[in-house]
This record gives C-alpha cells, sequence and structure tokens, in this order.
C-alpha cells in the first residue's frame, strides 16, 4: 500500500572519495521506516537499502555545506520478484501435516565444497520465505526438538517464467511408532546381499542410534522370495537380518535392532518408493 513504512531493512552509508570508499556504516531502519546518518559537510555519499523480500535500491547523496543541517530522502522498494518458499513437514503425519517451531539454517554452496551462512531463520505455521533471490546452490539444516535433524540440498534456478521456487523438508518425530524415511534400501535380485548403494544410506542411521540409546530400531521387509529350482523361499526375514548385521559391524549395539521382516499391515501403512525394500519404526 502507498506510503507503508519499512523497518528492518539494512541502510548501507559508504562515504566516497572520487571512486574509493573512504569509510562504511550500516544501520537498520525504525519501526516507522525512518533512519538517520551524521553526514560530513561536503562529502559526497552511496546509500543501499537491502531487505530479504524486496529488490535492493541505492541513491546518491552529496552534503554540501554546513547551512544545510537536515538532507531528507525518500526511498520506495519494490517487492522482490523471486522468491523461495520452503515448508516443513511432519513425514508421519498423513496429508502433510506443517511443522511450528522449526529453526533452519541456510547455507549458500561455494565451487570448493564450503558454504557460507546466510543467516537462521524460524517457522511460525510450517512455511518460511528464505532471501535466496539468485540462481545457485544451497543447503538448509533444519532442526527442532523431538525430531531428526535434517539437512537438504536445493538448488535454484530463476527465469523468465519462475518466479518463486518452492521446496518441503520433511522431518521425522523420534516418538515411539514413527517411521524414519531412509532412501531406498535395495538388495540384488532375488538375494539377501545388500546392493552397494545401499551402505552409504544405512550409515545415514548411526547417528541416531548412537545419540538415542533408548531407541530400539524395529527392521521391516517387504515380502520377497528366492527362487531355488522349482521352489521360492520367502527371504524377507533375512534381508531384515542382514541389515541388522550391518549395522552392528558398524558398532550399532545389537539389542538395538529389532528384526521383523515382512509384516504387510505395517508396510501398507505408510508410503514408499517402490524400490524400496526396507522399513524402519523407532521402538522405545
Amino acid at each position: 500500500h502507498e506510503g507503508t513504512a519499512l523497518s528492518d531493512v539494512s541502510v548501507v552509508l559508504k562515504e566516497l572519495k572520487g571512486t574509493t570508499v573512504a569509510s562504511t556504516k550500516t544501520i537498520k531502519t525504525k519501526l516507522d521506516g525512518t533512519y538517520s546518518f551524521d553526514l560530513k559537510p561536503k562529502t559526497f555519499y552511496n546509500v543501499s537499502f537491502k531487505h530479504r523480500s524486496f529488490k535492493s535500491e541505492a541513491i546518491d547523496l552529496a552534503s554540501y555545506n554546513v547551512k544545510q543541517p537536515v538532507i531528507e530522502k525518500n526511498v520506495d522498494l519494490a517487492i522482490q520478484p523471486y522468491e523461495t518458499h520452503v515448508l516443513v513437514t511432519d513425514y508421519n503425519k498423513k496429508g502433510g501435516a506443517v511443522l511450528k517451531g522449526v529453526t533452519l539454517s541456510l547455507y549458500k554452496m561455494k565451487g570448493d565444497n564450503s558454504k557460507e551462512l546466510i543467516g537462521n531463520y524460524y517457522t511460525t505455521d510450517g512455511a518460511v520465505v528464505l532471501p535466496v533471490a539468485s540462481t545457485g546452490k544451497y543447503q538448509l539444516h533444519c532442526s527442532k526438538a523431538g525430531y531428526l535433524h535434517e539437512e537438504q540440498e536445493f538448488f535454484v534456478s530463476f527465469g523468465k517464467d519462475t518466479k518463486v521456487m518452492d521446496y518441503e523438508v520433511k522431518m521425522v518425530n523420534t516418538q515411539n511408532g514413527s517411521f524414519i524415511p531412509t532412501e531406498p534400501i535395495v538388495f540384488l535380485e532375488g538375494s539377501t546381499q545388500l546392493h552397494d548403494d545401499s551402505f552409504y544410506r544405512l550409515f545415514k542411521l548411526i547417528p541416531f542410534l548412537e545419540a538415542n540409546k533408548d531407541v530400539q530400531l524395529e527392521i521391516f521387509s517387504k515380502k520377497s522370495f528366492q527362487k531355488k529350482g522349482n521352489n521360492l523361499t520367502e527371504i524377507s526375514k533375512e534381508r531384515a537380518r542382514s541389515v541388522a548385521l550391518y549395522l552392528s559391524t558398524q558398532k550399532v549395539d545389537a539389542k538395538q535392532l529389532v528384526i521383523i521382516g515382512n509384516d504387510a499391515s505395517v508396510i501398507s501403512s505408510i508410503d514408499m518408493e517402490e524400490q524400496n525394500q526396507i522399513l524402519f519404526r523407532i521402538k522405545r
């Protein structure tokens, strides 16, 4: 609306000497949208205005003499045309129930695989608009008490027809009966031997199990068979046992691993990727 004051705008004042920046000072606008600086007489300045939801703007100022004690400049910022929206939901709640009170740390990934913290943000209604308006690779760290810490990388690419990027982060409640999502855990066809891709995916479970010694992990397996001659032998439980064996070799306490195998009612109660053969459920 016309005349709406903007608070929390970063105002950067640069004192110029020729083409050189002699000094820089940054303040935030007040609740009424105003800001003030002390200027030196007969000095040139550049003032820029930055806000995560608005286009950056800059103006030039010149203080001519001490007889001009006040210089007033009004600046109108236009809404940022590019936005990145993130919705945080509970993995175990049907319909994607949104999660409030999640802390999100946003990082910009660099070419050397290092990362730079942009800022920390907080969801009040399950959603947050992040200050990401430029193409690039970013990483989110999401944390909330009682939930597994979640890290997610995403690539932002805006274009003529792409003004808003939408992402969803699913977090897992660590209460009894919650399911833990993993990338597909798969086996060699008709075998109880884990596929090489599965080892790293299982390895990601270890920090959670080490940090929660009171938790047991129930291991379910989709119904599967092994052909021996003309006979078919169900190997669902043996596949679950293979998963438990691998985790045990990685120093996970065997008492934390409960081998169940196939349970159709449990397997059908949650959406699983078609190729995923293993499901994990928390037991306390």
